[in-house]
């Protein structure tokens, strides 16, 4: 898909500090922070410090590794050099510093409201995950599409370890939920994640600077990961997906007529591979849970949560109130054991009324961050979003809201706006922060 191909920005001369060994071990530092974020999960975090248990453990152990590695580059970062935005960058990465300014004031207050849970998520996956995109914003366009690749290199890399893990049937990596039937996690936490990973990094392989064959390859992993973790839901939105993807994104280097046939040659040969990995897949297994149908007793119990606004009332739904006493009622009344939606959990923890103000300020940042992008970047995004609110995601600590943030920095950015002209020598729009 041409569209998807990333096309140079022209940008003013950065300064000397860009390029050379210096650089070069920046780059690295700012790869290694993430990477810690992402992909060393809350098992192996919790081997060290009691960062998952709500009741035990200081506040500090309640922040990852990589969260207190992100803060200290961007910091380090900050201090060595100039920071150098072009055009829509300057309202990303004031998007950005808002939306760290928000989760921090929104973690003091519940913090002394007390809601019965600590909201460390606010600070561990989306404070960080904007610290991440400000970090990036320190070094080069070339670095950050660097990067980008290498997440998206490392999530490929993640569906094929599924692989070797359902076929082994161990997970190799450390994971301490015991689920009846064994279901891999490739370089996650959970086997939903690793589906929603898979998905949502779909439609930025073909923003990465690899050849097409490479981009085929590695779309065709990460759907077979997806269909190994046995994420069901993950898989039907993915399926759409693919879908958008073909029909929706254009192709720049062909006339209409030809981007037509292409699109419906590339969509037949789409339905054709895919139906021939889902029958493969059903043989070697992979598709067990579908077994039952796809909708179930687990998908019915992610439904019947929302009978706790049944239980409750107006009061404790406007205003929020114990997290323990619902996780309670969810258990005792609904037979649940435990809140399995953000939704709930958001509503009840801040309240009904702070909690839409929460959710419109979270999807304008993804509408700033996205301003400008190619359409492959936004079907990820919505992907990502539609996936996430279909269970707990995106009210724990996740790896899931700092590598949408990366990847919309360092792969979707690199495309200019088709109305933004290049700027000019003497006027360019450059800030030196």
């Amino acid at each position: 898909m041409d569209d998807t191909r990333p096309i140079a920005r022209k940008v003013a001369p950065a300064p000397a500090t860009n390029h050379g060994p210096i650089a070069v071990v920046l780059v690295m530092l700012v790869l290694f922070a993430i990477g810690l974020r992402i992909y060393v999960s809350s098992h192996v975090m919790n081997r060290y410090v009691d960062y998952s248990d709500p009741g035990g453990g200081g506040l500090l152990e309640k922040f990852h590794f990589g969260t207190y590695a992100i803060a200290l580059m961007l910091v380090v970062a900050l201090f060595m050099r100039p920071i150098y935005l072009v055009g829509d960058e300057i309202a990303k990465f004031r998007a950005l510093v808002r939306m760290i300014g928000l989760c921090v004031v929104l973690f003091i207050y519940l913090t002394l409201v007390g809601q019965g849970r600590q909201p460390a998520y606010l600070i561990d996956s989306y404070a960080i995950a904007a610290a991440a995109g400000l970090l990036l914003f320190t070094i080069n366009p070339a670095s950050r599409i660097f990067i980008g690749n290498t997440l998206v290199a490392l999530n490929v890399a993640g569906a094929l370890l599924a692989l070797v893990q359902v076929t082994l049937k161990t997970q190799i990596l450390p994971y301490s939920i015991g689920d009846l039937t064994f279901r891999p996690i490739g370089l996650t936490e959970h086997p939903l994640t690793l589906g929603i990973v898979c998905a949502g990094t779909i439609a930025f392989v073909p923003l990465t600077t690899w050849p097409t064959w490479i981009k085929a390859c590695a779309i065709l992993a990460l759907f077979v990961g997806l269909a190994a973790a046995g994420a069901r839901f993950a898989l039907l939105v993915c399926s759409i997906e693919v879908l958008a993807l073909i029909l929706f994104t254009e192709w720049r280097r062909l006339s209409p007529r030809l981007a037509r046939l292409a699109k419906i040659t590339t969509l037949v040969a789409a339905i054709v591979v895919g139906s021939i990995l889902l029958v493969l897949a059903a043989a070697g297994g992979l598709l067990s849970r579908f077994q039952g149908g796809v909708v179930d007793a687990n998908a019915f119990a992610r439904i019947d949560v929302y009978r706790i606004f049944s239980l409750t009332s107006p009061q404790q739904i406007l205003f929020g109130t114990d997290l323990g006493v619902i996780a309670d009622i969810i258990k005792k009344k609904i037979g649940l054991p435990f809140i399995e939606s953000s939704v709930v959990f958001v509503t009840f923890q801040m309240g009904a009324i702070l909690a839409i103000v929460w959710a419109v300020l979270l999807l304008r940042f993804f509408v700033r961050l996205l301003k400008g992008l190619p359409t492959a970047a936004w079907i990820g995004t919505v992907t990502i979003i539609i996936i996430g609110l279909s269970n707990n995601t995106f009210s724990t600590k996740n790896l899931v809201v700092p590598m949408l943030v990366v990847l919309l920095v360092t792969l979707g950015s690199q495309r200019p706006n088709k109305s933004e002209k290049a700027p000019k020598t003497r006027n360019q729009e450059i800030a030196n922060l």
